[in-house]
């Protein structure tokens, strides 16, 4: 798949909670390292895989609307989610960084950030 491709699939996996999915977008090399918003960097596949699992077994719902995506593969994903706690949306900007390996590109670095646009709670609403 190419850059995009793997970019979008990555989203799909996101939104299905599919941690199989997520691990064929991933290099399992030991230098990956992965950011999500408000989180410490984690550092290998082990600590990266668990810290999907943790996410994909909180909230019930969780659906992307990407924006503003580039060849450098920056973007903002305008993210809603519904959990036990409730709903709520977010923007996060978000850079993933590939890696061209024997089984094609692959996420190295994934780095979320929230992200409040000037003067606006949300650029989607």
């Amino acid at each position: 798949m190419e850059v995009l491709q793997i970019n979008q699939f990555f989203c799909k996996a996101f939104e299905d909670y599919d941690i199989k999915m997520v691990e064929e977008v991933w290099s399992g090399a030991e230098y990956v390292r992965c950011v999500h918003p408000g989180w410490n960097t984690l550092i290998g596949w082990d600590e990266i895989k668990q810290s999907w699992e943790a996410i994909f077994s909180n909230p019930t719902m969780m659906k992307f609307d990407l924006h503003y995506i580039q060849v450098d593969i920056s973007k903002v994903e305008g993210i809603t989610s519904d959990s036990a706690e409730g709903s709520g949306n977010s923007n996060v900007v978000v850079t993933n960084v590939f890696e061209r390996t024997g089984a094609g590109w692959q996420t190295i670095l994934h780095q979320g950030s929230f992200y409040t646009f000037p003067d606006r709670t949300s650029q989607y609403n």
